[in-house]
């Protein structure tokens, strides 16, 4: 099973449990206090497998408990302090180094800066807001957004106070804007060369029938 689908199965499960149903097996003969437990540690599972990013999830899917989740986190973003500071430096080195592809969407972008500054919080590094991660996307957007960017600007929003969504939402509307215009503009070109075909073939097919009748 792909961890997408394993996602919306954790999904289901946590209705199911939520509500009393079959999130989670319990034997016949088990006292009302210990399904209460297992209920409850089979809800944090699934709280903790819908935090995890899917490139983390995809290691921790086939876990059955808490505990082996945890033990699971902790030997992958554990270590020494050592260990952790190089992995903190090294993860915030590739956050201000990422650049977007050629052919990359801004959504799919902004993905991977996310992936890292979760990263960075498993490790302990809390210091990456989502006003940091707004102007890392802004300040490294390839030079075909800098007109997005202006139209943000000239529209009155203010840049620091932006939230992802709302700037995620801006460059998809301000492109979505472009595309229609140019469109348009393609459309309404074809039309006027239509149109211009059409009344030359009017205007010589009008001096031939002029001609024929001299």
């Amino acid at each position: 099973m792909v961890a997408a689908d394993k996602h919306k199965e954790i999904e289901k499960e946590e209705t199911a449990s939520g509500k009393g149903g079959a999130g989670i097996k319990i034997e016949s003969g088990t006292t009302p206090v210990r399904q209460r437990t297992l209920q409850d540690k089979y809800k944090a599972l699934i709280y903790i497998q819908k935090a995890l990013t899917e490139e983390i999830f995809v290691r921790l899917m086939n876990c059955t408990s808490t505990k082996q989740a945890w033990e699971i986190i902790k030997n992958e973003y554990g270590g020494t302090e050592q260990t952790k500071i190089s992995t903190i430096v090294n993860l915030r080195t590739k956050f201000e180094t990422l650049r977007m592809g050629k052919d990359e969407t801004i959504r799919a972008y902004a993905d991977r800066i996310i992936a890292i500054v979760n990263k960075l919080k498993l490790y302990g590094d809390d210091e990456f807001t989502e006003r940091k991660i707004v102007m890392n996307i802004i300040t490294t957007l390839p030079q075909r957004f800098e007109m997005n960017i202006l139209a943000l600007e000239g529209g009155g929003k203010n840049m620091l106070n932006l939230t992802l969504a709302e700037l995620l939402y801006s460059l998809h509307a301000s492109k979505q804007r472009a595309k229609n215009k140019l469109q348009l503009d393609t459309e309404g070109a074809m039309y006027a060369k239509l149109h211009e075909a059409l009344h030359g073939n009017f205007v010589l097919c009008a001096e031939s029938v002029a001609n024929q009748s001299q």
